[in-house]
């Protein structure tokens, strides 16, 4: 079995988006948002076992900020991509 490589963020912490990237978390809180208008708008309040990634978000910008301290696992490359491809399967999308 594959053992994923974990972070540990502070309460407060922005986390770093990339779309080649998800994380799941392992322990703690996540806020996930998007600014319009100068005014900060709640997309997500995750925790244990949710995943989020830019490459998950409709929104731009997005953010994701730690409520509590948090531990996140990141997903390796290859299972990004099946888990987006799988998505659009499910979704009907074209696949490109």
């Amino acid at each position: 079995m594959m053992r994923l490589m974990s972070h540990n963020y502070g309460a407060g912490e922005k986390i770093p988006l990339h779309p080649s990237i998800l994380w799941r978390i392992q322990t703690g809180l996540v806020h996930i948002v998007t600014v319009e208008g100068g005014q900060t708008i709640t997309l997500a309040i995750l925790g244990v076992g949710e995943m989020f990634g830019e490459a998950l978000s409709d929104a731009s910008p997005c953010y994701a900020i730690c409520l509590t301290p948090v531990k996140l696992a990141v997903l390796p490359m290859c299972l990004c991509q099946y888990l987006l491809f799988a998505e659009n399967l499910y979704r009907g999308r074209a696949i490109s």
